[in-house]
């Protein structure tokens, strides 16, 4: 059974990180922490897994960043390493490894052209809910996990027929802290979906329906999950770490924000878990340099009344609808309601 952890080697990074020619050094000058904008339009986010960083535009990834044996080592797509952007083909047939792997030597060059062009030519992949992420991390300080992948747990019984019997290792989009007054953290954790997502409808009680949305089910075998003891612990433990490796990586990168006194708070002490996750969805195209309301969003308010209100604590979510860049729902600032493990 694989346990969920968050934790990362920054010392075996050496002197990449502040190096002009490393392309270490690179992706962490285009680093932006959460609640940060970029001068351009494509800021770089940060996230910590087991081992190894991860870097996204647009909540697209774009490289992983890994230290084996202490020796810091690069993936990125060879689509990225190529500049084959989306809707093109290659000059080349792709090669048998779908990833180009910069270590040693390689590491260094014209880095800041180089990273740039994986940066662009990644963001041509983002589709338009990874594209709504990015606007939540932009506006949220709080921020402190993206696609946050949960290892399958053989205790878990999903309430899906169609998982029964198999691992279900859920994922959430979002995963946010609050300093509490009382000195205490709380982690909450959001699923993030564009009101056009087929996971949120299914047919109504009153036409006739009988199951549930998909992103109900979804989030109840999530709930399930983190309400496993020994997974509650590993997910405390987890987030301490990874507050403390995120303040790290920010102070040698020379990164400075609201961000890092949270990540501080985070890591003096293991934090509360509220197991039950909240949804905001977005009403707007992404996409569109203006704010366009997505069509689907007019006939989305009775599935979602049926999202809030399910018949049992453990199906009932917050719901918060996003109509546009600057709406107040955007600002994921109030801790979720429910009782923290």
């Amino acid at each position: 059974m694989t346990d969920f952890k968050r934790r990362f080697d920054a010392d075996a990074l050496g002197k990449h990180v502040g190096e002009q020619n490393s392309l270490i050094g690179a992706l962490f000058d285009r680093w932006v922490l959460p609640g940060g904008k970029a001068n351009d339009e494509f800021p770089l986010r940060l996230a910590i897994r087991n081992g190894y960083l991860n870097f996204y535009v647009h909540g697209q990834s774009v490289a992983e960043l890994s230290t084996p044996r202490r020796q810091p080592r690069l993936k990125v797509h060879w689509k990225y390493a190529a500049g084959v952007v989306k809707g093109t083909k290659a000059a080349t047939p792709p090669p048998a490894d779908a990833y180009r792997t910069y270590q040693g030597d390689d590491l260094m060059g014209d880095a800041r052209n180089i990273v740039a062009g994986w940066i662009m030519t990644a963001a041509t992949y983002a589709m338009p809910e990874k594209r709504f992420v990015e606007h939540l991390v932009a506006n949220n300080h709080n921020v402190i996990d993206l696609e946050m992948a949960l290892p399958g747990d053989n205790q878990l019984v999903s309430c899906m027929e169609k998982r029964r019997g198999k691992l279900v290792a859920p994922r959430m989009d979002i995963v946010v802290a609050h300093a509490k007054d009382d000195g205490e953290t709380q982690i909450d954790f959001w699923e993030a979906k564009l009101a056009n997502n087929a996971e949120l409808r299914a047919t109504l009680p009153e036409n006739g329906g009988i199951t549930e949305p998909h992103v109900c089910q979804q989030l109840t075998d999530y709930t399930a999950w983190v309400r496993l003891p020994h997974r509650t612990l590993q997910v405390q433990s987890a987030f301490q770490e990874a507050g403390q490796s995120l303040d790290l990586l920010a102070e040698r990168a020379g990164k400075h924000g609201a961000a890092r006194d949270l990540w501080r708070a985070l890591g003096r002490m293991k934090p509360q878990i509220n197991p039950q996750p909240g949804i905001v969805v977005g009403n707007y195209d992404p996409l569109c340099p203006k704010d366009t309301r997505l069509p689907a969003a007019k006939t989305l308010e009775p599935h979602l009344n049926r999202l809030t209100g399910g018949s049992d604590d453990q199906r009932r979510f917050v719901v918060r609808q996003i109509c546009s860049r600057a709406c107040a729902n955007r600002l994921l600032k109030t801790p979720l309601p429910g009782e923290c493990l």
